[in-house]
């Protein structure tokens, strides 16, 4: 319990140092100095940034050159550290790219972060980043509970693998609940129970089907991804599908196989529609039985005709 209402009076100590003293005569910045201790100046000294924990518990550094975090020492014993599981904070202006290691005794669990993860990501970062860790006295592992880099936000770091459940938000057409750093209108967001859109409402997947926005169509292409387009299937209008070359205009088919080689086919060449079987012969059923009109084929008594 610390006193800071009843100061009793000031005096110097060798005419230098100013001594804030309570009533029952204890300096007041002494036992601040405990409770909030200045931050500890590590360097880098042969590629190593060396903590003897046993000084402080928030570190700074400038990482100017290649670094490895060390293994920190003195974790049990005196300072501010004497007990296990108190967490020590450690604070780096990184002024360019650095290759980045730590030592053995170094764990993360901090939100499904490797290691890994971070170096990759500090081998290109300039400015300052934070992490904290805690000494684990079952096994005297130094455990990374946290890191924070300014200016990287919401991000995930590396190709992050997750356990169990990972949830999203549920956003919206203008803004996704996953989403892409270079396009945050583009990506996936919950329209409502098993109900998935995707930009701005285009395309949906859900429990009964696939929805397509009017102006969307499904495209092949003739070689690779993303090759030129051969055949588009598409809303053409109301109540209309079609299968087209939309940039060429070049004739299209529609098959109907019966086996792996035999088919009917539909196609236009530009002039004419074709009706085609690639084996046996083409028959067609249920015509009508009466004279249907100029040009329609129907059934006069068994013998093929054409209306008139």
């Amino acid at each position: 319990m610390f006193e800071f209402t009843n100061i009793n009076g000031t005096f110097t100590d060798n005419g230098t140092n100013t001594k804030y003293l309570n009533a029952k005569g204890d300096d007041l910045r002494s036992q601040m100095g405990a409770i909030c201790p200045e931050p500890s100046l590590i360097t880098i000294s042969g590629g190593n940034l060396a903590t003897n924990v046993a000084t402080g518990n928030f570190f700074v550094a400038t990482g100017d050159a290649n670094y490895t975090f060390t293994n920190p020492t003195n974790s049990g014993t005196g300072g501010f550290n004497a007990k296990s599981y108190q967490p020590i904070t450690w604070r780096i202006n990184q002024t360019a790219g650095r290759t980045v290691a730590f030592g053995t005794d170094w764990r993360f669990n901090v939100r499904n972060l490797a290691s890994a993860d971070l170096i990759t990501f500090l081998a290109s970062y300039t400015g300052m980043w934070y992490f904290t860790a805690v000494c684990n006295a079952a096994d005297a592992k130094w455990d990374i509970t946290d890191v924070f880099i300014v200016g990287l936000g919401n991000k995930l770091l590396g190709a992050t693998t997750f356990t169990g459940q990972v949830l999203a938000p549920d956003g919206s057409g203008s803004a996704p609940g996953l989403s892409f750093a270079s396009g945050t209108g583009t990506g996936f967001y919950r329209i409502g129970t098993k109900n998935i859109g995707v930009n701005g409402d285009l395309f949906r997947v859900h429990e009964t089907g696939m929805n397509f926005g009017g102006s969307l169509a499904i495209n092949w292409y003739t070689g690779g991804a993303f090759a030129a387009v051969s055949s588009t299937l598409c809303r053409k209008a109301n109540s209309v599908l079609a299968i087209y070359d939309e940039g060429a205009n070049t004739a299209q088919e529609f098959r109907v196989y019966g086996d792996a080689t035999k088919y009917a086919s539909l196609s236009h060449n530009g002039t004419n529609a074709l009706l085609n079987a690639s084996s046996g012969s083409l028959l067609i059923s249920t015509l009508p039985t009466a004279n249907p009109g100029a040009g329609i084929l129907w059934n006069n008594a068994g013998t093929p005709a054409i209306g008139t």
